[in-house]
This record gives structure tokens, sequence and C-alpha cells, in this order.
């Protein structure tokens, strides 16, 4: 190869001689070794290139790619997700990556655009926009392959499909339950229509149905206002609260029905201070309108449920029957007969007054009429007066016609009546006081009374049945027999009515019933907790708990 260390020097004697006349220039010779050093510089260029291409490629500036990436990310960022115009973040995302194969501002834009689409699945679905969600996962399926969280929505899709025949069902019993007046409750238009929102919350027509609920519970709640029955207007618009509570009407409807309680809270409040100033003065009865009767009962046509008014009714008819045994004490049984016919309105299932009744039984009624054609006016006059003593007849016993005599068993009837009074005992203890026809305790009782009115074992027997009614249904409501201590508390009604002690009973029965709805709701058993808040709704419409519950009820679905 020569010498190295000469190479490039021109050989100075070569260039100290002229050229030859006529002689071409020599051409510049270049050494192997040159060419050797400048191939492998080429190469290392190449392969430098070769392995850097993206990172070189990127840094070549490209207008076009760059142009479609910004719109792609301006689609996305409006929600164009996916179209057919070209417009769209998916279609600009995929004409990029034509541009571009490998470029990651694409590759991600595709994935934000699979991330938007599954959110759009779920708003779609919860809408009940079933075609809208299905389209939306195909597009989110296409773009991410498959997955976990797809595979879920698609279920979710599928069985809101299957729903679609429910709502129709459910849409179509409630239009049959709107129809019948059946608004609330067990299958009552309103609750089939939530549940209709609760799967398709922007359904039209179960809108459209529940507010036409609505409109009907409105009327009846006014309806219920126009007739003075405030309980059930009260009742109606818990009701309509707890199953719409975003009715327009409803404070409307409050407003009106808190005008209306308090005048009609002064009014009975004027009621019962008139009565209970005639009952003091002794104005019990009769065809006056001042009377205590006469105003307790007008207490009662605004408030039919108030106590005090009940109690002053009890108090009306107690003071008959004190009355009626009176007369039979002075001998006048017609006079008596009169107030225990008075007395039995008020108060048809009364002890008391059953112990009345057995004495009129056998009593003769007198005839003022066949007394006069007897013995003249002078008798008719004697008649009309009461009986003398037997001091005024010189020490001879002088029997009115009206005065009742000691009725004298035969001892087959004695056996009976003891035979009575001992299966009315059984029927006490056994918590059997006015049930059942013909076997309780006060039937059994009163069938021996009739047979030997003067039966004290029979009347102590009679008398004694509210304690032993009472006591019971305590026992049943703490051992949860519910429904028997509601039988009890009906008994007491009848054989105490209007006592106050009886409002309370019938809170706490009431309240029995709720506790037990709440634990029914909390084992999702919607019909057992629907027939214990009917129970409740009975007992107390007015009851505090009562909307809470009615409401987590029509929630259910």
């Amino acid at each position: 190869m020569g010498n190295v260390d000469q190479i490039g020097v021109t050989d100075v004697r070569a260039a100290a001689r002229p050229p030859r006349a006529g002689a071409s220039a020599p051409a510049t010779r270049r050494s192997p070794l040159f060419w050797l050093l400048w191939l492998l510089i080429l190469g290392m260029t190449v392969a430098t290139v070769w392995c850097y291409q993206d990172q070189l490629r990127s840094l070549i500036p490209s207008t076009s790619l760059n142009q479609v990436l910004n719109r792609a990310d301006q689609a996305l960022a409006a929600g164009q997700l996916d179209g057919h115009d070209g417009n769209s973040a998916r279609e600009l995302y995929e004409a990029a990556r034509a541009l571009s194969p490998d470029n990651d501002r694409a590759l991600q834009g595709l994935r934000q655009v699979a991330t938007a689409e599954l959110d759009a699945c779920r708003q779609a679905l919860a809408a009940g926009q079933v075609d809208a969600a299905d389209q939306a996962l195909a597009v989110a399926r296409e773009l991410n392959g498959g997955g976990v969280i797809i595979e879920q929505l698609q279920r979710d899709i599928n069985a809101r499909r299957g729903a679609g025949d429910k709502l129709e069902q459910w849409v179509q019993q409630a239009q049959a339950a709107l129809a019948a007046g059946h608004l609330d409750g067990e299958g009552g238009a309103g609750p089939l229509y939530q549940q209709v929102l609760t799967l398709s919350p922007d359904n039209p027509v179960a809108a459209h149905g529940l507010d036409q609920v609505g409109a009907a519970m409105t009327a009846q709640a006014r309806q219920a206002m126009a007739a003075h029955d405030l309980a059930a207007a009260s009742d109606l618009i818990s009701r309509l609260a707890a199953l719409n509570p975003d009715y327009s009407e409803l404070p409307v409807l409050r407003g009106e029905l808190a005008g209306q309680q308090q005048a009609s809270a002064d009014q009975i409040k004027a009621d019962l201070a008139q009565a209970d100033q005639a009952l003091h003065d002794g104005r019990i009865a009769g065809d006056q309108q001042d009377t205590a009767l006469a105003s307790y009962k007008a207490a009662l046509s605004l408030d039919p449920q108030n106590a005090q008014a009940q109690a002053g009714l009890a108090q009306v008819a107690q003071a008959l029957i004190m009355q009626a045994n009176a007369a039979l004490d002075a001998g006048d049984a017609d006079q008596a007969r009169g107030l225990v016919a008075q007395a039995a309105q008020l108060a048809p299932s009364s002890a008391e007054l059953a112990a009345v009744q057995s004495r009129l039984q056998g009593v003769p009624a007198a005839s003022a009429t066949d007394t006069a054609a007897g013995a003249g006016p002078a008798a008719a006059s004697s008649a009309a007066s009461p009986a003398p003593s037997p001091q005024a007849t010189g020490g001879t016993e002088a029997t009115s016609v009206d005065t009742p005599a000691r009725v004298s068993l035969t001892p087959a009837q004695q056996a009976q009546v003891s035979q009575w009074i001992s299966q009315a005992r059984q029927a006490a203890a056994a918590g059997q006081i006015m049930l059942p026809p013909g076997g309780s305790a006060y039937d059994l009782y009163r069938q021996a009374l009739s047979t030997d009115p003067d039966n004290a074992e029979a009347q102590a027997g009679l008398q004694g049945l509210p304690a032993r009614a009472q006591q019971a249904l305590v026992v049943a409501m703490g051992s949860g027999q519910l429904a028997k201590a509601e039988g009890l508390l009906a008994s007491l009604d009848q054989l105490l009515p209007g006592d106050a002690s009886l409002g309370v009973l019938r809170e706490q029965l009431a309240n029995a019933w709720i506790d037990q709805a709440a634990q029914q709701l909390d084992n999702g058993d919607r019909v057992g907790t629907a027939q214990s808040l009917h129970h409740a709704r009975q007992l107390s419409p007015r009851n505090l708990r009562l909307p809470r519950l009615y409401a987590r009820l029509n929630a259910l679905h």
C-alpha cells in the first residue's frame, strides 16, 4: 500500500517538473484507505438514521398530520365521538393513524374515545335509552376489543331489554288501576307508574300517569275538606306526598288543609266548651240545640275522631243510664225505657247499659189509657204519680204495676244460668270478650241475665268485661298478636265508648303495627308491609311515622 505517512503528499519533484508540451494534467488519485473510511462513515450514518427513525421523524414537521390531530382533539372535547361524516373524533384519529400508524397522540386519542363511549353507554342506560347504550358500547368494543367492563355493560343492556316487556305490562296495569280508582297502595296506579320510572326515568307515559294519579288524589282531598272530613283529607295528602313528593299541587293543598284545620279547631273548641257547660248544668239530651248531646255531636261532625267529644258522648250515655236506673227505682219503667233507648244509640254495647236492660226485662209497660178506662180520671191521674209507700197504705205493701218482681226460676233454669255464667268466665279468660257471636263472654252473661235479671254474678261479670278486655289487649300486643289485640280494642270501643284510655291504647297498637311493617320491609315482604301499614293507618291516620314508611314501600320495585 506504500508509505502511509505520504498519503496525500504531493511529489515535490513531480511538481517541480514542468509538464510536457501537449500532455494533459494527471488525475488526482485517492488511496484505497480513503475510500474505506468514507464507506465506514456512510454506513454508520445510515445505521443511526435507521435506529432512530421514529425520533427523527417526529423532528420533521408534518402540517397535514398535525391538522388532523388538532381537529380530532376538538371533536373529542365537543363530544363528537363517532360518526360517518369524517368529522368525529374516532374518524379523525384513525385518519391520523393512516398518515402515521405509530403516532402516540392518535393512539391515546382513540383510547379516550373508547372511555367516553363507555361513559355514554352508562348514561344512556340510566336514562332508559337502551338502543343508544348498545350503540355506544359497540364502538367501545371495536376500539378496546372487549374486557370485563364491556361484558358487564352488555349484560346490563340485555337485562334492560328483557325488562321492556315488564315495563309495558306495568303501564297497562297502572292504566287499569287508574281507571278503577285504585290510586295507591299495593297494586295501585301510583306505585306501578313509579316502578316504570325507576327503570325508565324518561318514560313519558309513566310520568303523565303519575301526574294523573296526583290530580285524582288532589280532587279526593278537596272533596274530603269540603265534607269537613279533615282526617281523611290529611291522610290523602300524606299518601300523595309519599307517592309523589314533587307534585306541584302539594304546597297549595297543605295550605288549604292548614286553614281549614285551624277554623275547625276553633269551632270544635267552642262546641266542646258549650257541651261541657250543658252537661254540668244538667241539660243532657233533648230537642234543644244547647244540650250536651247536641254540642258533642256538633264537635264530632267536624272531627269524627275527637277523643274529648267521644268521651263526652260516653258521659251523656252514662248520665242517661243513671237516670234510667233512678226511674226504675221510682217504679217508672216507661221513662226508664225511653232513657235506655237514647243511651243505646250512643253506647249500644255498654256493659252498664246491658245491666239496666236486664232489669227492664219482664217489667210490663204501664198503659195510662187502660188505667184511665178502668178507674176513671182519678185512677189515670194516680198512674202518673209515684207509687205510694207501704207507710202510706197503712203498712200494707203496695206494688206498682211498673215495679219489677223477683223472677222465680225452676231448677232447670237455675242450672242453665249457672252453666252460662261458667262459660262466660271461661270465654273472658280466653279473651273472647265480644266474639264469637253467641259464644263470647258478653253474649253469655246477657243470656244469663235474660233468664235471671237480678243475678248478681252475671251483672258483676258483665260490668267487669272492660277491665278483662283491656288486660287481654295488653297481653296480645306484648306477644305480637296484633290482629287479636285489634279485635279486643274494637270490643273496648263498644264496651267503653269514648273512654279516654282507649286513645292511648289505639296509638300504642298503631305503633306496634308500624314496627311490624318496618321489620317486614327490611325483609323484603312488600305485601305484609302494605297490610300492616293499612292496619296502622286505620287506627291512627295522622301518625307521623306513616309517610316515611309508605315512601320506602313505594320506592321498592
